[in-house]
């Protein structure tokens, strides 16, 4: 969690790969950051603590989703390191459709 004063800026969560197909692979789970403070660093904090988070726990490899129309996430995420592995999916949230794009990087 990113905090400033008493004020929460961002978080993130991880966890173990939710993706039975993936042995000892980690998962981005979210990462959010306060409209008012994307594109000051709070973003890269809180990967940089997420990827060492996934570290400790002994993963190698980590997985994300994103939903596919969102460019200025996935422009984040390939900056930072990680490739769209050709895996898609479709979750159906409330009544409406949501595609999403598997994203996977390297800790080591």
């Amino acid at each position: 969690m990113a905090v400033d004063g008493s004020a929460i800026r961002g978080l993130a969560t991880t966890g173990l790969s939710r993706d039975t197909e993936l042995s000892n692979f980690g998962e981005l789970r979210a990462i959010y950051v306060d409209p008012e403070h994307v594109c000051t660093g709070v973003g890269r904090l809180l990967m940089t603590a997420a990827r060492e988070r996934l570290w400790r726990v002994g993963v190698t490899a980590a997985v994300l989703w994103v939903l596919d129309g969102n460019a200025r996430a996935r422009r984040f995420y390939e900056r930072d390191g990680w490739n769209f592995d050709g895996t898609r999916r479709t979750e159906i949230i409330g009544d409406t459709p949501v595609d999403q794009m598997r994203y996977r990087c390297s800790l080591t």
